[in-house]
């Protein structure tokens, strides 16, 4: 009797069926999660990256004692820093800042000259955002 029941089998059992829905749910979010990672990292290196050539230019104006200057181009992944120019990651892009003429320009004893004393921003197309202040020059 028990042999007759075996044999005449037909469907899954629940067991196998979360086990197939389980394994296409891991595979599911292994493969999503790879994706928007790629992007979230992009975004992070291209403010890492923007942020550290900021603070480049700021300590290069105080140690040759002379203003120097970094120049976005927004639309674009571009930037000009002490005359080389420099890309961000694939993907992201500079769409606009509040900076005069695009252009960050610190003294000879660091602090960006701008015709005001209000906080500037850079803003990239994944919506991130970097703030310098105006007095001090610090970027977050």
């Amino acid at each position: 009797m028990v042999r007759f029941f075996l044999m005449n089998k037909k469907g899954f059992t629940l067991l196998e069926l979360v086990i197939v829905i389980i394994s296409i749910s891991i595979l599911f979010f292994a493969l999503t999660h790879r994706h928007f990672s790629k992007n979230l990292f992009s975004s992070k290196v291209a403010s890492d990256q923007v942020i550290a050539d900021i603070k480049y230019t700021q300590i290069l104006a105080m140690a040759v004692s002379y203003p120097k200057s970094i120049t976005f181009h927004p639309g674009s992944s571009k930037y000009v820093l002490d005359g080389e120019e420099k890309n961000l990651p694939a993907g992201v892009v500079f769409t606009t800042t509040t900076l005069p003429s695009h252009t960050l320009t610190f003294n000879s004893i660091g602090e960006p000259v701008f015709p005001d004393n209000f906080d500037r921003f850079i803003y990239f197309s994944d919506g991130g955002k970097i703030k310098i202040y105006a007095l001090t020059g610090n970027v977050e």
